[in-house]
């Protein structure tokens, strides 16, 4: 593989992985670059929903490679404004009707993904 194939398909994985931080941020504050990493404790704490194993605090910090206090900052903004509540013992879940709320955003991904893939 040349070097202009490799760097062509790691621009393209690039962009993919930052329209995708953008389609799933969707703030309204303007503010996606300093709340990109609210994304990444979304999508740990999504993880650990849909696998049946919530996640707490320092388990979301290693998954995602970010500080404690970080994310328990996160979790207290997300859980503030409805995104995430509260089970077990310090742990998190998506709020009920959360992943029907984003699943436009998710059909929207699947073709962002598609995208890539057919450009690589």
């Amino acid at each position: 593989m040349s070097d202009a194939t490799t760097a062509r398909q790691r621009m393209i994985v690039a962009k993919l992985m930052i329209d995708m931080h953008r389609m799933i941020y969707q703030g309204t504050d303007g503010r996606f670059g300093t709340n990109a990493d609210l994304i990444l404790v979304v999508c740990a704490i999504s993880v650990g929903t849909h696998s049946g194993q919530p996640m707490g605090a320092t388990k979301i910090a290693n998954y995602v490679g970010m500080p404690r206090a970080s994310v328990l900052r996160k979790i207290a903004y997300l859980e503030e404004n409805g995104w995430i509540v509260p089970t077990g013992r310090a742990k998190w879940v998506l709020r009920e009707g959360v992943a029907a709320d984003l699943a436009p955003t998710a059909r929207s991904l699947v073709a962002l993904v598609q995208q890539a893939a057919k450009a690589l």
